[in-house]
């Protein structure tokens, strides 16, 4: 089944949205002793770079501001080197850049016609 380029907007915004979820009422210690919020938050990550990577040029050309590269790399880290990968880094991926993220995703979905909150 071809999926269309939206597809993959909406996939990133579904995963930032797991993402916070999985971290409703936790804080940065409590994340750091869970492992398997640890597992969760890093499987979204992979889902949002991997997604990140079929967007097309012309969608990234008009959003210079987000680093596409440093998405799309970060899959590679957690899969390739899943024993070293840092909570302090997911965390402030969370915290940080995810909001961003989403609130750009959602304004290119908004170009090609869809809304969504």
């Amino acid at each position: 089944m071809k999926r269309l380029d939206t597809d993959w907007l909406e996939d990133i915004i579904d995963a930032i949205d797991d993402i916070n979820s999985t971290l409703s009422g936790v804080n940065r210690s409590a994340f750091e002793n869970d492992r398997m919020r640890q597992g969760a938050v890093s499987h979204f990550v992979m889902i949002i770079s991997e997604a990140s990577g079929n967007i097309p040029e012309t969608y990234k050309r008009a959003s210079p501001m987000i680093e596409w590269g440093e998405i799309a790399g970060i899959g590679n880290r957690i899969r390739h080197g899943y024993f070293a990968i840092r909570t302090d880094v997911l965390w402030n991926i969370y915290e940080l850049e995810l909001p961003a993220l989403r609130h750009t995703m959602l304004q290119m979905l908004a170009k090609s016609g869809i809304q969504r909150t």
